[in-house]
C-alpha cells in the first residue's frame, strides 16, 4: 500500500462525522445571520416584542443545534480515531510476524516501537481532533466568503485580497515545514532507538562495564531531538504570527472602506455590520485553519512510516517446496544490504552434505552475509543459493529452520 492510499483511507473514516460537523457550522452561521437581523429591526425602527422573542427562539434553538451536532460529530471523530489506532496497531503487528527477520536486523527496535507507539497516535490525534476542526472552519470559511458577496461585492474583495495574499504565504511556509518535520521525525526516531537500545543493555552495563559511552550516546541524541524541537517551534510560530497579521487586515480593510461607504449613502448599516461580523469570523476561521494545516504533513509523516512496515513484502503462510537435506550451493550470488554497495558480489560456493567447511576471511569480507543467506534472513539480489537442488527462495522460512540453526555474534533473549 502505498502512503497516499493509507492517508486517503484515514481521512474517509470520518465521514459521517464531517456530515454532523456541516450541521454544526450552519447553525453557528444562522446564529450570527439573526442576530445581525435583530439589528437591523432595531436600525429600522421595526423591532418589536415578539420580533424579539421570534429571532430569540430562532438564535437559541440554532445554538443548541450547533453544540448537540458538534458534540456528535465529535464523538463519532473520536470513535472513529480509536477504532483506526488499534485496526492500525493490530495490521503491523500482524504484518510483522509474517516478515522475515533480516527485516529485523535491518530495522531497530526502537525505530518499530516509536512508529507504533507514536506515529499511530498521530493518526489518531488528527482523526480525533485535527480533521473535525479542519472541516469546520474550511466550511466556515467557504459559506462566509459566499455571504460576503452576497452583503457587498466591494466588501467581500477588501476581505478577499489578504486572504489570498495568506494562502500564498502559507503555500511557501508548507515547504519550510515539510523540512523541519522531516528533521523533527528523524531525531525523534533517532532518540526512540537509542533508548530503547539503552534500557535494554542498562542492566548489562551495571553488572560488567564499570564505564561505558550509552549513556553520553543516548544523551547527545537527547540534545539533538531538543534542539530540533527549538528550531521547529521557532520556525512554526514566525511564519505563523507573520500570516496571521496579513489576514488581520482584510478586516481592517473592510471597516475603512465600510465607514467610507457607509458615509456616502453607498452601504446600509444592517450591510456594514454583518460585513464586519462576517470579515472578523472569516479572518478567525482562516487563522484556526492555518494552525491546524500543518497537522496535514505531520499526517503524511506518520503514514509515510507505517507503510514502511505493512509495505514490506511479507514472508508466504506456506512455502511452496519442501525441502530436504543436501550440498548448499551458491551460483553466482549478489547481494546488498543498502541498495548502493554490494556486500557480496558473483558468489559461487560448494558446501557438500556430510562435510565440515569452514568460511575464513578478514572482518567484512562477507562471512556473516553468506549465513544469513543462507538462513533465508534476506534474499539474493541476483543469482540462487540452493539446498538439494531446491532454491531457497520458494521454501518457508520453517522448513530452514528444521534443517539449519546457526549461532550469530549478537544473541537475542526472550522472556517467558
Amino acid at each position: 500500500m502505498e502512503t497516499k492510499t493509507l492517508v486517503k483511507q484515514i481521512k474517509a473514516k470520518n465521514r459521517a462525522s464531517n456530515m454532523y460537523v456541516f450541521v454544526s457550522v450552519l447553525s453557528g452561521i444562522g446564529t450570527t445571520l439573526l442576530t445581525v437581523m435583530l439589528v437591523h429591526l432595531f436600525f429600522a425602527g421595526a423591532i418589536t416584542r415578539e420580533r424579539i422573542w421570534q429571532i430569540g427562539a430562532g438564535i437559541v434553538i440554532l445554538q443548541i443545534t450547533k453544540a448537540v451536532f458538534y458534540a456528535i460529530g465529535l464523538w463519532r471523530a473520536h470513535r472513529a480515531a480509536y477504532k483506526s489506532l488499534a485496526d492500525l496497531r493490530l495490521d503491523i503487528i500482524s504484518h510483522l510476524r509474517k516478515l522475515p527477520l533480516g527485516f529485523f536486523q535491518k530495522r531497530m527496535t526502537g525505530d518499530l516501537a516509536n512508529i507504533i507507539g507514536h506515529d499511530v497516535e498521530q493518526i489518531e490525534i488528527y482523526l480525533a481532533h485535527t480533521q473535525p476542526e479542519i472541516i469546520a472552519t474550511t466550511l466556515a470559511a467557504a459559506i462566509i466568503t459566499a455571504l460576503m458577496f452576497i452583503v457587498d461585492w466591494r466588501l467581500a474583495f477588501c476581505l478577499i485580497a489578504p486572504v489570498a495574499a495568506a494562502l500564498g504565504l502559507l503555500a511557501l511556509v508548507f515547504v519550510l515545514w515539510s523540512g523541519m518535520i522531516a528533521r523533527y521525525n528523524q531525531a525523534t526516531k533517532e532518540m526512540a532507538e537509542n533508548l530503547m537500545e539503552y534500557t535494554a543493555i542498562l542492566p548489562a552495563v551495571k553488572a560488567f562495564s564499570k564505564s561505558e559511552r550509552k549513556s553520553d550516546t543516548l544523551i547527545a541524541y537527547i540534545k539533538n531531538y531538543v534542539k530540533v524541537m527549538r528550531r521547529m517551534i521557532l520556525g512554526v510560530s514566525v511564519p505563523q504570527g507573520i500570516v496571521m497579521t496579513v489576514l488581520q487586515t482584510g478586516v481592517f480593510l473592510v471597516i475603512v472602506f465600510g465607514i467610507n461607504l457607509l458615509s456616502g449613502g453607498g452601504i446600509s448599516v444592517t450591510r456594514f455590520v454583518l460585513g464586519f461580523v462576517l470579515s472578523a469570523a472569516l479572518s478567525s476561521a482562516m487563522i484556526k485553519y492555518m494552525s491546524y494545516e500543518h497537522a496535514g504533513i505531520l499526517l503524511n509523516r506518520s503514514a509515510a512510516n507505517i507503510v514502511s512496515i505493512t509495505g514490506e513484502t511479507a514472508v508466504p503462510e506456506n512455502g511452496k517446496t519442501m525441502l530436504a537435506n543436501g550440498d548448499i550451493i551458491f551460483e553466482n550470488v549478489t547481494f546488498s544490504y543498502d541498495g548502493r554497495e554490494d556486500a557480496l558480489k558473483n558468489i559461487n560456493a560448494l558446501f557438500r552434505q556430510g562435510e565440515i567447511s569452514a568460511i575464513v576471511g578478514s572482518s567484512g569480507s562477507g562471512k556473516s552475509t553468506i549465513a544469513n543467506l543462507i538462513m533465508g534472513f534476506w534474499k539474493t539480489g541476483k543469482g540462487s543459493v540452493t539446498i538439494g537442488g531446491k532454491n531457497i527462495a520458494d521454501v518457508h522460512e520453517n522448513e530452514l529452520s528444521k534443517l539449519i540453526s546457526i549461532v550469530q555474534q549478537e544473541s537475542f533473549l526472550f522472556k517467558h
